[in-house]
């Protein structure tokens, strides 16, 4: 189940799951975001804005255990982003999303 305020899921059951999250960026800077399974990076991806809105994103197929977490974990430079979507003074924006999907 998901916990809307930390950002972790928790898994319901064991089995295989499809799991994908994309990031978006809006003239923020280089953002960095990194899949976890209980603290293990999974996947990652990133974004070198070029002046407008960037999204960039993966999806895996994993193996996970009932009570694992699961997370999206952003970085801004070396800025750890402690909500799924930041918003600055500046009109910037950076947003996370990800779902999953027990397959069997």
């Amino acid at each position: 189940m998901y916990n809307p305020f930390t950002g972790i899921a928790t898994v319901p059951v064991t089995g295989t799951y499809i799991i994908s999250f994309s990031i978006e960026d809006f003239l923020a800077g280089e953002v960095q975001a990194k899949l976890k399974i209980d603290g293990e990076i999974k996947a990652s991806a990133a974004i070198a804005p070029t002046g407008g809105s960037e999204q960039s994103g993966a999806t895996v197929i994993l193996g996970l255990t009932k009570g694992q977490s699961v997370w999206v974990e952003a970085v801004l430079g070396d800025h750890l982003l402690g909500e799924d979507i930041h918003y600055n003074n500046d009109n910037r924006f950076i947003g996370t999303i990800f779902t999953a999907a027990l397959l069997y």
